[in-house]
């Protein structure tokens, strides 16, 4: 049997996925929630395993506020807002993502996820485009990923598909 977290995350895996033995899965991730409550990466693969499996929510809710409560680091912010916002509990949602934010102003993918929170559940263009400039700040190369996410909100949401074009080649992102 496994001895790490790590190790019973993986096996709860090939459980669900390979067996499609759910009982036996959950099992295991509990079983390594209980051997490392800080391995976040396990909180991350057992909430993902809760919806999939259609399971309890608000016991991947739980899961995930001791997460932040152990390590309240931008990563676990994320995860917590990503399950809120499955939710529709937008408000905590933009709480924790706005947390990750400041706990980790540098962090490109917590501004991209904000960003396209800000999009996608508040309607808040101006906001979102403000977290998108600063992840293309962060991550200037052509071909970013924060490049590729930017264009297309430009594109789909500002209609500008010139501005899109401009940020995909390497401009600079305007301070409109």
């Amino acid at each position: 049997a496994p001895t790490s977290a790590v190790a019973h995350s993986a096996y709860a895996e090939f459980l669900h996925r390979g067996r499609r033995d759910e009982a036996g899965a959950e099992h295991m991730f509990q079983k390594a929630v209980e051997l490392d409550p800080t391995e976040l990466v396990v909180y991350a693969k057992y909430v993902y395993f809760l919806h999939k499996a259609g399971k309890d929510l608000a016991g991947a809710e739980r899961a995930l506020e001791r997460a932040v409560e152990i390590d309240p680091t931008s990563e676990s912010l994320k995860m917590h807002a990503l399950n809120l916002a499955k939710r529709e509990d937008y408000d905590r949602a933009e709480e924790a993502l706005r947390k990750a934010v400041e706990l980790d102003p540098t962090d490109t993918m917590v501004c991209i996820m904000y960003g396209e929170f800000l999009t996608e559940s508040r309607n808040d263009h101006d906001g979102a485009e403000r977290m998108f400039r600063k992840a293309v700040e962060l991550e200037p190369s052509a071909g970013s990923s924060a490049r590729e996410v930017y264009a297309a909100f430009l594109s789909r949401v500002r209609n500008d598909d010139q501005a899109a074009q401009r940020i995909l080649q390497g401009a600079a992102p305007s301070a409109e």
